[in-house]
């Protein structure tokens, strides 16, 4: 069962993909999919439940509620509803997820997720997508996450290595050699 969800995934991802990239409306079917992603709870269960409790008819009319609102172009509007009509919400959100990673790696984009305590402020913002990019060397997505937890500093993940900065890691790290002294 989990090889065919992810072969549909795939199948799902890749045919909008290649729709989209026909018709010249890539760029707009990659925002349009960032902008369902984010309102979409990501709960599989509630999927699941769709696609059982409401009949072809209520599915094609939520995801055209929803296409509508975000101003969704005719291929995603039209993805959505064949994805309805298959009975595949509840896959909805891998094939989202998948659909934006193949999309970035193809257009070389590194999504970055930084941890501050606090929000940046606007100079410090630009200061670090410069830093970052020039350091990479591809167009990056900064997506922050504020956690008063970490005290100061900043955690950022990129690709598949974490720079931990931040003061709680330097108070671990002094307490674990303090321990290591006595």
């Amino acid at each position: 069962m989990v090889k065919t969800t992810s072969k549909n995934v795939l199948l799902y991802a890749h045919a909008l993909y290649d729709a989209a990239m026909q018709k010249g409306d890539l760029d707009n079917c990659y925002q349009n999919l960032q902008d369902i992603n984010a309102i979409l709870p990501q709960n599989i269960e509630y999927f699941t439940i769709m696609d059982k409790s409401f009949n072809q008819t209520g599915k094609f009319e939520i995801m055209r509620n929803i296409a509508d609102k975000l101003n969704c172009s005719k291929i995603t509007s039209q993805w959505l509803e064949i994805i309805a009509a298959d009975q595949n919400l509840r896959i909805l959100p891998q094939i989202i997820e998948c659909f934006i990673r193949m999309y970035e790696k193809k257009h070389d984009i590194a999504v970055i997720k930084v941890t501050t305590a606090i929000p940046l402020s606007t100079k410090q913002d630009k200061l670090l997508k410069q830093k970052l990019t020039s350091l990479l060397k591809k167009e990056i997505i900064v997506k922050y996450n504020i956690s008063p937890e970490i005290i100061g500093g900043l955690i950022i993940d990129c690709l598949s290595y974490r720079i931990d900065s931040s003061v709680k890691h330097k108070l671990q790290t002094l307490e674990k050699l303090m321990k290591g002294a006595k």
